[in-house]
């Protein structure tokens, strides 16, 4: 008697889509879990799509997009992302764009020009960085920004533990408690701190997303040409720009 199992309906259509998924990652990728860089600039190129735009997003796949949520666990401190907006930056038109982006961050920055890219730039010592780059490309102009606050993430973490666990400790000093009261209840209270710096990181991730949000409406004000589109996200996802610190190129400070 042939005892070998059979499969209903239902699990025939499972089955069958899970094979074909299979299938298809093996075509792309072969017997590996992933793919190095060169092969998957292979198989871009392959599809029709340049190799600066890969190696862009390639650069920018881990990093928060402009409409990521905050991460309450390792607490967001990076925001990068890049837009296209119709219409060609220009020098008379950066300086204005300079004086929105002063106005919306509240901060001076530097200004300087690497290639053909407007580069503003403002740093602040154990806080974390600002930069925006507008390129001119092909009748349009490519808008990167990147925020950083990683020293401000690292100090909103770290102090309101510690000043939780030394107010707790001050509150049990000269109580009669068990040992592991003297353990447990510091280190709650510490957790409770570090819950406020998160609080304080969110809203502080949240202005970062605003402010773009804006510099993004007054570059477009500037330079979008009467009745085009809106600026649009770039479609390679090209989220997090071409790299997280800013062009070593030598650069000029203009006043």
């Amino acid at each position: 008697m042939d005892n070998k199992p059979t499969f209903s309906k239902e699990e025939i259509s499972k089955i069958l889509t899970k094979a074909s998924k299979i299938q298809a990652r093996k075509d792309l990728y072969g017997d590996q879990q992933g793919l190095t860089e060169d092969e998957l600039l292979h198989i871009a190129e392959e599809a029709g799509i340049d190799k600066d735009s890969v190696q862009e997003a390639i650069q920018s796949a881990h990093m928060p997009e402009l409409d990521s949520d905050f991460n309450w666990i390792t607490a967001s401190h990076k925001i990068q992302d890049v837009h296209i907006t119709p219409g060609e930056i220009d020098e008379d038109t950066w300086e204005e764009i300079v004086q929105n982006i002063r106005q919306v961050t509240g901060g001076i920055g530097k200004i300087h020009k690497v290639g053909k890219s407007f580069e503003w730039e403002q740093r602040i010592k154990e806080v974390g960085y600002k930069h925006i780059s507008l390129t001119p490309q092909d009748g349009n102009t490519k808008i990167q920004f990147v925020s950083n606050w990683r020293g401000m993430m690292i100090l909103s973490s770290l102090l309101p533990f510690l000043a939780g666990a030394a107010i707790m400790g001050i509150f049990l000093d000269g109580t009669n408690f068990p040992d592991i009261v003297y353990f447990l209840l510091p280190f709650l209270a510490g957790i409770g701190g570090l819950g406020m710096g998160r609080l304080y990181l969110k809203r502080y991730f949240e202005k970062q997303k605003s402010q773009f949000r804006r510099i993004l409406s007054a570059i477009g004000k500037r330079i979008q040409p009467p009745g085009s589109p809106d600026i649009i996200l770039e479609d390679s996802e090209s989220q997090n720009e071409s790299g997280n610190s800013v062009s070593t190129a030598s650069r000029r400070e203009r006043s």
